[in-house]
C-alpha cells in the first residue's frame, strides 16, 4: 500500500497560524494506520519540499484566510491553489505553496 504523508505547516508563534501543527500533533496520537505518517513542517520550506518530493500522496494542513467560517475545513487541489491566493513573492514572506506552484 502506498504511503500517505499528512504534513502540518504554520507558525506556532503566530497563534492561529499554528493550527496545522497542533492538528498533526493530535492526529498522530490517534493514528493506528501504518501507511499514514504525520509530519510537522512548520515554516521550513526546504524540509517540506523534501518530504513532498519523496512521496506520491501528500495532504498539507494549514490555516488560511478563505472568507469561510473560522474552523471550517476547505480542500484546495494543488493545481488550482493559485486561483485562491495571489502568489506574490517577497524575500520576507515566502510560502510553501509558492514553491509548489
Amino acid at each position: 500500500m502506498e504511503k500517505i504523508i499528512v504534513l502540518g505547516i504554520g507558525n506556532r508563534l503566530m497563534t492561529d497560524d499554528g493550527i496545522g501543527i497542533y492538528l498533526i500533533e493530535q492526529l498522530s496520537k490517534l493514528n493506528c494506520t501504518p501507511h499514514v505518517s504525520f509530519l510537522i513542517g512548520e515554516s521550513d520550506i526546504d524540509y517540506c519540499m523534501d518530504q513532498i518530493m519523496k512521496n506520491t500522496f501528500v495532504i498539507i494542513v494549514d490555516a488560511v484566510f478563505s472568507g469561510n467560517k473560522p474552523g471550517e475545513i476547505t480542500i484546495y487541489p494543488l493545481a488550482d491553489l493559485h486561483e485562491y491566493q495571489t502568489l506574490d513573492i517577497s524575500a520576507h514572506h515566502f510560502h510553501l505553496f509558492q514553491s509548489l506552484y
